[in-house]
């Protein structure tokens, strides 16, 4: 059977709430002292100087945005497949069959804007932990990851065996 996409798509804005606060305040900083609200009038320095926080404060702002778009999720019938990059590109995929664990993180914040992240713990050596970070909780994501593990572990015929080797006393 060849392989679909089921979803893909990136964090949501709300990640870098944050720093889209800090930006709006150095922005506001700055125009107001550009346009002289709040400066002592003993102050006879150029105004050009308060024009440095708003740049700070685009300069971050695109930072995150670009941090934030550059980061791809898409989940296919057999992988989950995570592409990081502007510039540059690396890629990462966890075969389905290979998730041991799904853990569905809600803190109280995210669940207000309608967010989780994911946490997927699988046996593949180089990646063992594949964190999807705030995606919408309305796709219920987790959900639809679950069945398609089981349904492409039941299709390659794997099965997940969990070992005790402690020493017996």
């Amino acid at each position: 059977m060849p392989e679909t996409n089921i979803w893909t798509g990136t964090s949501s804005p709300w990640e870098n709430f944050w720093v889209y606060v800090i930006a709006l305040l150095l922005t506001i900083a700055g125009a107001a002292g550009y346009l002289g609200i709040g400066i002592p009038a003993v102050y006879h320095g150029p105004r050009a100087l308060f024009l440095i926080p708003i740049g700070v404060a685009l300069l971050l702002w695109i930072m995150a945005t670009l941090r934030r778009r550059s980061r791809v999720y898409q989940l296919t019938t057999e992988r989950i497949i995570v592409k990081i990059g502007v510039f540059g590109r690396r890629t990462e995929a966890v075969e389905l069959y290979r998730v041991r664990d799904i853990e569905v993180l809600e803190p109280f914040i995210s669940r207000l804007v309608g967010l989780q992240t994911i946490r997927l713990v699988n046996t593949d050596n180089l990646n063992p932990t594949l964190i999807l970070a705030d995606v919408p909780a309305r796709l219920k994501l987790g959900d639809t990851l679950r069945q398609q593990v089981e349904a492409c572990r039941v299709a390659k015929r794997v099965r997940d065996v969990d070992i005790d080797v402690s020493p017996h006393v």
